[in-house]
């Protein structure tokens, strides 16, 4: 059909041909065939290249209109809304002794790169951290301002301000 490979083409006589056709109409009691073969091949052959044509031509355009979409706005920003990350938050916090334990909720929370920041001066590393558990330890500061950078992939970090309450 569209695609196919052709098939090798016979030649024929049509004069022959029209004889022989004259001949089986007659002999089964049918009138004669009134229109020459030879235009009957024609219709035929220009009908066939017709269709053809248009079929190439639909799947240019079915082909064009399932491509034009992804040309026209990048697969990026289709998938944008679908997949963004749970913001992070915190959920949970307490002292035991010596270590002030934070627990956070969300997505792409960098454990590694976090720190805390006492008095705008000295920087202490976390003591740990537990990803699956999404829990970070530092060290706990009695009595002084201390402010928590906890980084995040592709988005801003958060950052936490732990203030003395004076009595």
């Amino acid at each position: 059909m569209l695609f196919r490979k052709k098939a090798k083409n016979f030649e024929i006589n049509m004069d022959m041909a029209d004889n022989a056709l004259q001949n089986i109409l007659n002999s089964c009691k049918q009138s004669p065939n009134v229109i020459p073969l030879s235009q009957i091949v024609k219709r035929q052959q220009v009908s066939t290249r017709l269709y053809e044509r248009l079929a190439l031509i639909a799947s240019v355009i079915l082909l064009l209109t399932f491509l034009l979409p992804v040309y026209l706005i990048p697969l990026s920003k289709l998938t944008d809304g679908f997949f963004t990350p749970e913001p992070v938050k915190l959920t949970q916090h307490y002292q035991e002794g010596n270590t002030l334990t934070l627990k956070f909720s969300g997505d792409n929370i960098l454990f590694k790169d976090a720190y805390m920041e006492i008095d705008g001066s000295e920087i202490y590393y976390p003591i740990s951290f537990d990803k699956k558990g999404k829990t970070i330890c530092f060290p706990y500061c009695e009595g002084k301002e201390v402010l928590f950078h906890i980084p995040v992939k592709n988005a801003n970090e958060v950052q936490l301000l732990l203030t003395p309450v004076y009595e």
